[in-house]
């Protein structure tokens, strides 16, 4: 497939920022479709809903995407500097923010254990040196991997362990890709792993164990999207409108019906190829400030929403509950608890960990390039 190093190199993609923003929004509701899970019934939710773990596929296809039009947008393979350059990068828009995260978790995991303690009861399995081990695991993001016996603090960060093994594979990838037929050997294991989960009788949603293989199928199809984007980039507006529409609604479809979730990731990555341009009506509509900001903070709300969801639960349990409020008043304040929790917590995380952190770590490679050393660029918004 060709490269081209489009004039409009480094660009913000309006419509690759609101579609993340709007999956993060997504899984949001997603986890919130059952209602407190110390309530019992569960809240009626549409079955299409219990498929949407699929939009973390779509958060792959743009990784994919983003990381290879940030890092190699001319699909030249990168220089063992560049190599180590595009890892702390990495590291540096993923971990601050993670390890935040992680740590309240465990700061409310402990308050937990000292009221359990002050009850005489026993202490949670996480407090044994095996549990301990758990949280090292998943503080370093290999918890993916699907180690026996792991416990999540933070449920959606496999999502970033997996991401981890691909970004940790991307120079491997851009050399694989950069040799003749390349991106067509990539895409072909891209499909074998979707053929598997086929003919396997799997799903995928797979949060451990084969969960980097699901993210490197995905972001593969992402990285090869944008190695040919030059194909996307002459289309007009209405075919962007046209294609980007067919992308979502078959996407919508296969969450809807009983087609194999594995037939969603070519509709997916029919409308992440098509919003590229930033083209169209439906571009439009995307590029509107609320949902350019919504699609800011999508990382910051992916990762904080459990937390506030943890957060509210305790608070709802061991407060509101005792109110002796109707069933339905005490789901519905619930989940607006967590709602308006998590958008602040998003904001201000945000705005006070992620930020900071990228700002120190351009600061530190501006340094580097005062002192000879040539900068690789920084991909915004590309994580979770």
């Amino acid at each position: 497939m060709a490269t081209d190093e489009t004039q409009d190199k480094g660009r913000h993609i309006a419509s690759h920022a609101a579609i993340r923003g709007i999956a993060a929004a997504m899984v949001v509701v997603y986890h919130l479709r059952e209602g407190a899970l110390y309530l019992q019934p569960r809240l009626p939710h549409p079955p299409a809903m219990e498929r949407w773990y699929l939009l973390v596929d779509v958060f792959f296809i743009l990784s994919g995407f983003v990381i290879t039009y940030a890092a190699a947008p001319d699909g030249k393979p990168l220089d063992r500097a560049q190599i180590l350059r595009f890892w702390r990068a990495r590291a540096a828009r993923i971990y601050p923010l993670h390890l935040f995260c992680t740590a309240l978790l465990l700061t409310i995991a402990a308050a937990g254990a000292l009221n359990a303690l002050r009850r005489g009861d026993a202490l949670d399995p996480m407090w044994s040196p095996a549990g301990l081990g758990w949280v090292l695991q998943e503080a370093a993001l290999v918890h993916s991997l699907g180690l026996p016996g792991f416990r999540f603090l933070n449920p959606v960060s496999w999502s970033l362990s997996a991401e981890m093994g691909a970004y940790l594979l991307f120079p491997a990838l851009l050399a694989v890709a950069a040799r003749r037929g390349g991106t067509w050997l990539l895409l072909g294991l891209s499909v074998g792993f979707y053929a598997f989960i086929l003919i396997e009788g799997r799903t995928l949603q797979i949060a451990y164990g084969l969960a980097p293989l699901r993210c490197l199928a995905a972001f593969v199809v992402g990285l090869a999207i944008c190695l040919d984007r030059s194909l996307w980039a002459r289309l007009s507006g209405r075919a962007c409108d046209v294609l980007m529409a067919t992308g979502a609604a078959g996407f919508a479809l296969a969450l809807a019906t009983n087609l194999h979730d594995v037939l969603a990731i070519p509709f997916a990555a029919l409308a992440v190829a098509a919003a590229w341009p930033d083209r169209g009506k439906i571009a439009a509509f995307l590029a509107r400030p609320s949902l350019q900001y919504l699609g800011e903070i999508s990382f910051s709300l992916y990762l904080m929403h459990w937390v506030s969801l943890i957060v509210v639960t305790n608070l709802w349990m061991h407060g509101v509950s005792r109110l002796g409020l109707p069933y339905w008043a005490e789901q519905t304040g619930w989940i607006a608890a967590v709602v308006l929790l998590s958008l602040p917590a998003a904001a201000l995380t945000h705005r006070f960990i992620e930020r900071p952190a990228q700002h120190r770590f351009r600061q530190a490679r501006r340094a580097g390039t005062s002192a000879g050393l040539r900068p690789a660029p920084l991909a915004r918004g590309s994580g979770g």
